[in-house]
């Protein structure tokens, strides 16, 4: 339930939930169209979140001005994380040469988009300190602080390449500050999950979970049937991907699953590939040298719209809870 626990509970828990499936739902819609979503989309569901969130700090019992802050480190961590720093971009991401020189005025901007990042960031962590030295109830902090963390993680995966899609990464951080607690706690999840474990897996994690569940059971099986279906199977490619003829290769939509050094006639499998101009540069001529020897057909890896499972993993964390501790807890209990 809502942080407050009031009658007004359910209702913001509803407006939590409703906010996020229709997002996720326009976010899916974009990333199968386009293989993107907009940051504005982010941006206006964070707003949201900010704003139920002061709202149900406000109904908590004996609130006061240091419950209302909490929300300013939440909203402070979202902004500088969510735009790497760049608070007023100068560097768009579609830049087409991201290496090139800023130029004097840009790296002006730069220079002070910097700063007032770092400065956003040591007053959230002031008022983090100073929020606990003068709450009476620490309950509800310890939810703010899961939330900012869990944003710091998200970018975190990102960094290490376990999310692929900066768009992953950013709808991860938005459900952070928009569920800073699992909503509707008296009737779901149906999953129970242990005392203290929903700060340690925060709801946000708990939809990243779900979807990655439903995404490592259905997409090797799903590329397993297509690649027989069209050929000899080749293993382990046909677990990661599936043949296409070469020329049908789409490189905004698919990674190919072979990389070439410059000016190496030998191919290096990339089961799980990587992200990057140079890696983009070792597939195509990978690619080339694939052509030139007539391949009839090569390995690729879809660039899965993961928005859809992501949207799957929020309606299962939301009625079903994470399903990796419910299961643990449900059979320890047994």
């Amino acid at each position: 339930m809502a942080l407050s626990g009031t009658a007004a509970s359910t209702a913001i828990d509803v407006v939590r939930i409703l906010v996020a499936i229709f997002a996720l739902g326009l976010a899916s819609v974009s990333d199968i169209r386009t293989r993107r979503v907009p940051n504005t989309l982010w941006y206006v569901m964070a707003g949201i979140g900010v704003g139920l969130l002061v709202v149900d700090l406000s109904l908590l019992e004996g609130s006061t001005g240091w419950y209302l802050v909490l929300a300013f480190p939440v909203a402070a961590v979202f902004t500088v994380v969510v735009t790497g720093g760049e608070l007023w971009p100068v560097m768009p991401a579609d830049e087409e040469d991201q290496d090139r020189e800023l130029t004097p005025s840009e790296a002006r901007v730069y220079i002070v988009d910097l700063g007032v990042s770092v400065i956003l960031l040591v007053a959230s962590v002031a008022i983090l300190v100073l929020a606990y030295d003068n709450l009476s109830d620490t309950g509800p902090y310890w939810y703010i602080v899961s939330s900012v963390m869990m944003i710091v993680v998200a970018l975190g995966l990102y960094l290490a390449r376990i999310l692929h899609g900066g768009g992953d990464a950013k709808a991860l951080m938005t459900l952070a500050v928009l569920f800073p607690i699992y909503p509707l706690g008296d009737t779901f999840p149906l999953l129970e999950t242990p005392a203290g474990m929903d700060l340690l897996f925060p709801f946000a994690l708990a939809v990243l979970i779900d979807a990655a569940i439903i995404t490592a059971l259905l997409v090797p099986l799903a590329f397993i049937v297509i690649s027989a279906a069209r050929g000899p199977l080749r293993f382990p490619e046909a677990i990661f991907g599936y043949p296409v003829p070469p020329d049908d290769v789409d490189e905004k939509r698919m990674w190919l699953l072979y990389e070439a050094e410059e000016g190496a006639s030998e191919l290096t499998r990339r089961l799980w590939p990587r992200r990057g101009k140079a890696a983009d540069e070792a597939r195509a001529r990978a690619l080339a040298i694939l052509q030139g020897r007539h391949e009839a057909i090569v390995y690729v890896s879809p660039k899965i719209p993961f928005m859809v499972p992501m949207l799957i993993g929020l309606i299962l964390a939301i009625f079903l809870g994470n399903i990796i501790t419910g299961l643990l807890w449900a059979l320890l209990g047994a």
